[in-house]
């Protein structure tokens, strides 16, 4: 039998931006068993299903970044600056430099080792126009 406290205490902890697999752990470490939690997480799947595309939510890619607390900080502040919070934040900094990237003909220095430092650092590319 469906219980809807479990399916409303998803809802409410993805609008706060926790992940599935973050909300099933912490419902299954708090004694509820997984054969109920699997339940709710299958019953809103099927709605989600059902929704038309208009309606339908984004799924979103689960990403673990470590920062210093200066960085929280300064990036926090930002958030509030934009009107948004830390997570919408940090999501649109991403967003940007992706952004930036395409405009750019050439990602990789032949010279470099490492392709991955190769997206995140700057190549001094003569004197600007």
């Amino acid at each position: 039998m469906l219980n809807q406290q479990i399916v409303q205490y998803i809802l409410e902890c993805r609008r706060q931006g926790f992940d599935d697999w973050q909300i099933k752990e912490h419902l299954i470490k708090n004694s509820w068993s997984s054969d109920i939690v699997d339940e709710a997480f299958l019953y809103l799947a099927k709605q989600r299903e059902n929704k038309t595309d208009k309606t339908k939510q984004k799924i979103k890619n689960a990403l673990t970044i470590y920062l210093d607390d200066d960085l929280v900080k300064i990036i926090d502040k930002r958030a509030k600056k934009n009107m948004m919070n830390f997570n919408e934040q940090v999501e649109d900094i991403l967003r940007r430099s992706c952004l930036s990237m395409k405009k750019q003909k050439s990602v990789f220095d032949k010279n470099l080792d490492d392709k991955f430092i190769g997206l995140f650092s700057r190549r001094n590319t003569g004197r600007k126009k």
